[in-house]
């Protein structure tokens, strides 16, 4: 006779199962993170000044205005779309609809992806909902800091899979249709469109093989057409294919993902289970296996992509984990309803936790204001007030900020639009210049470059004995300009609000 505990517990890894408990599971989890990690992206900055450009002239830029440096003769940006997108909202309330936007994003792309999970392979047991739980925290890094471009990636994508899924259920070409006409807007908001077509091959794939006849394989011909409505035409797909097969040896979240921490080792650790699933699965579908291990490969290969994997475990590989984690709990044996006991207490507590946090920032949500502590605010705003104009040397991460702030007085030696407009030697070339390790290579690239003025995250001692002087510091940023520049200050007054532009 079980007791009242293991009642109570059993009835509440019961209401787990049901869809909406998940759904507010997963996204009281991902919120209660999010309201920890209020740092604004490092490429925020440079997206919305897009965006600016974009209302502004009325037009798409072709040229880029910001940097100083040397830049690719076209400026395609595969972003400038989620650029306007979230200059209108930064304009309408700041900090407040930045973060509210993507809270919302983050909610519709999990709903979407629970509803396709559903579709595809109905109630999930108690085990595939706390695995569903884990992935989608796995995910959590797509909504970190305020927002990025690649949330309409992911928000699309689990789109097309709910799309798909219903597709299978009711034999409706509609659901297939409304994918081409959701392509423009992917295409030109993020170039993580070309994983839209990729799902898409697989989808066709499998369900042709259901029906015994070729089907809708000319979705990805039309979507694929679909992409050709932006303002670069043909030219957009010729810069796709090449950011797409670049190396990015400077940028951590492009490096493969290695199993030696317990982060790490989650991918790994989800794939044996899987894979374990599947070998002793009655039925197993093929085509369904290429897709998962694929977006296995494409999150283990590039850190920023293991997402896709946790995606296509929710949906296609569900079935799979049930089977598999039945498998590895046989062992266990009786002792395996207790685990599951004590785990819902211990959830409980956490959710409980969660609803704490996220209330009292509700609550508080009125005064929200991002953090900045990541950039040179201080610096940026000493020299708008004591320099009329310039070219400023400043590193990847921080260009953005400084670009959005400065400009068009001043401008950058470089920014976190890597792939659009910079070359990967102006990267190193910027590096050498803002490092006091090679004495002769920092004069060289600093030679090359020639800024009117420095703004470095850290002191640089090896200035001291040429030219350049320091100007300003706070104790973490530093300004340096050349002996010979005059400063006094040019500008008082209240400082700019943060998302009112100059230009």
């Amino acid at each position: 006779m079980l007791t009242k505990f293991e009642a109570d517990a059993d009835r509440v890894s019961s209401a787990a199962q049901r869809f909406y408990v998940l759904f507010a599971a997963c996204v009281l989890a991902l919120f209660a993170k999010a309201v920890s990690r209020l740092a604004a992206d490092p490429d925020l900055f440079a997206r919305i000044a897009m965006g600016r450009l974009v209302i502004r002239d009325g037009r798409v830029p072709l040229q880029d205005p910001f940097a100083f440096t040397p830049t690719k003769p076209v400026w395609i940006d595969h972003e400038w779309l989620s650029g306007v997108v979230f200059y209108l909202l930064a304009a309408f309330d700041g900090d407040r609809a930045l973060f509210a936007f993507k809270a919302v994003i983050m909610s519709a792309t999990v709903f979407f992806l629970l509803k396709a999970q559903r579709l595809r392979n109905g109630p999930p047991s108690f085990g595939v909902a706390i695995f569903t739980l884990v992935l989608t925290l796995d995910c959590f890094y797509l909504w970190a800091g305020t927002v990025r471009s690649h949330i309409f990636t992911y928000f699309f994508l689990s789109l097309y899979y709910y799309l798909f899924e219903r597709y299978r259920r009711r034999r409706n070409s509609i659901d297939l249709a409304w994918q081409a006409v959701i392509m423009p807007f992917w295409a030109n908001s993020h170039g993580g469109f070309t994983l839209g077509l990729i799902l898409q091959a697989f989808y066709c794939a499998s369900i042709s093989l259901d029906l015994k006849k070729i089907s809708c394989l000319w979705l990805p011909i039309v979507t694929t057409i679909a992409t050709l409505l932006n303002p670069y035409g043909l030219a957009y797909w010729e810069y796709i294919v090449e950011a797409l097969s670049m190396e990015r040896p400077s940028i951590t979240e492009w490096a493969p993902i290695l199993p030696f921490s317990i982060g790490g080792a989650l991918p790994y650790i989800f794939a044996a289970i899987f894979l374990t699933g599947w070998l002793v699965a009655r039925q197993r579908d093929f085509v369904t296996f290429a897709a998962v291990l694929f977006f296995a490969y494409c999150g283990v290969r590039h850190e920023r992509l293991i997402a896709l994997f946790s995606f296509s475990l929710v949906v296609l590989g569900a079935p799979y984990l049930h089977s598999g984690i039945a498998l590895w709990a046989r062992p266990l044996g009786g002792l395996a309803s207790k685990i599951r006991r004590v785990l819902v207490v211990v959830l409980s507590f956490i959710f409980v936790w969660a609803a704490t946090l996220s209330a009292t920032f509700i609550a508080s949500f009125p005064s929200f204001s991002l953090s900045l502590d990541l950039y040179p605010v201080e610096a940026v705003e000493w020299l708008e007030r004591h320099a009329q104009e310039g070219d400023v040397l400043i590193d990847f991460n921080a260009g953005s900020y400084a670009l959005w702030r400065l400009y068009p007085e001043f401008k950058v030696s470089i920014d976190g639009r890597y792939e659009e407009v910079y070359s990967q030697s102006l990267v190193d070339t910027v590096a050498a210049a803002l490092s006091c390790s090679d004495a002769a290579e920092q004069e060289r690239a600093l030679s090359e470059i020639n800024p009117d003025f420095i703004i470095a995250r850290a002191a640089l001692p090896c200035l001291e004995s040429s030219e350049w002087k320091e100007l300003f510091t706070n104790g973490d940023w530093f300004v340096y300009g050349p002996h010979r520049e005059h400063v006094e200050l040019r500008r008082s007054g209240e400082t700019r609000p943060l998302w009112i532009p100059k230009f």
